[in-house]
């Protein structure tokens, strides 16, 4: 299997640490991510798909969490489950290009004990 590299950056951090994280498919995220004495952020961005999927298979995200990550027309909301709390939410900036006008981006995050995984729609 080619291994295939999230292309957005991610962190672990913690009073002694603070270092980034390379993510694959092959990535241990059930570990990472339930690790007491480390926070991590996961950055992710939509097109990462195989990674998100992965994820999702291994902290045993909801499968209908999962398809709204993936459906950018989702309206603001949060949903609370056992292990971690979903939120998607659309944030709004200006495009850097010469208009200077307005664009929006759905944001999924998972917030889980000691991890943030965000999802976002574009590379940032």
């Amino acid at each position: 299997m080619e291994d295939i590299i999230s292309s957005m950056m991610s962190y672990k951090y913690s009073s002694e640490i603070y270092e980034p994280l390379t993510l694959t498919q092959e990535t241990d995220f059930r570990s990472l991510i339930q690790c007491e004495r480390d926070h991590v952020w996961l950055n992710l961005c939509q097109s990462d798909t195989a990674i998100i999927e992965e994820i999702g298979g291994q902290l045993d995200v909801h499968e209908l969490v999962m398809s709204n990550i993936f459906h950018l027309s989702q309206q603001p909301k949060i949903e609370d489950f056992e292990d971690y709390c979903y939120l998607t939410c659309k944030i709004v900036h200006v495009n850097t290009d010469d208009s200077a006008q307005l664009e929006h981006e759905q944001i999924s995050m998972l917030i889980f004990k000691n991890a943030l995984i965000c999802i976002h729609e574009y590379p940032s």
